[in-house]
């Protein structure tokens, strides 16, 4: 992640702290050792500020259930994690019971994938429907 940030001015040792966006992070264990992770959850505010248009696909009242009871958003954390594979346009995932394909999507990030579930008839798209 550290290789992947767009302003590469300061050396990472100098940051201070990494703003992200909510859902938005794989987390990498070398950057959060160096700089405190700010998470953001204000993505769907930012999109219906920025485009009237598309306030009624982002209002609450379209999620399709409300947050879980108790659900405590000020302290959540995502955890660091350590990829035990790559995966890449066309590679199947194999769920047990079904599979899905995986889609690279780029756009919103170079890497972007979208998951197919032929049997279903389903695509999950991401932040790639906007």
């Amino acid at each position: 992640m550290v290789r992947g940030l767009p302003c590469r001015r300061r050396p990472p040792c100098d940051l201070r702290a990494v703003s992200v966006p909510g859902g938005h992070l794989l987390p990498d264990r070398r950057l959060e050792q160096r700089a405190p992770l700010r998470y953001r959850s204000r993505h769907r505010q930012h999109l219906a500020r920025r485009d009237a248009a598309i306030q009624g696909e982002v209002a609450p009242a379209a999620l399709c259930r409300g947050l879980p009871a108790g659900l405590d958003t000020a302290g959540y954390r995502t955890r660091a994690f350590t990829p035990t594979r790559f995966i890449k346009d066309g590679h199947r995932i194999d769920l047990g019971g079904g599979s899905l394909t995986v889609l690279h999507v780029p756009g919103h990030t170079p890497d972007a994938i979208a998951l197919f579930d032929e049997a279903a008839g389903l695509l999950f798209t991401g932040d790639t429907f906007y």
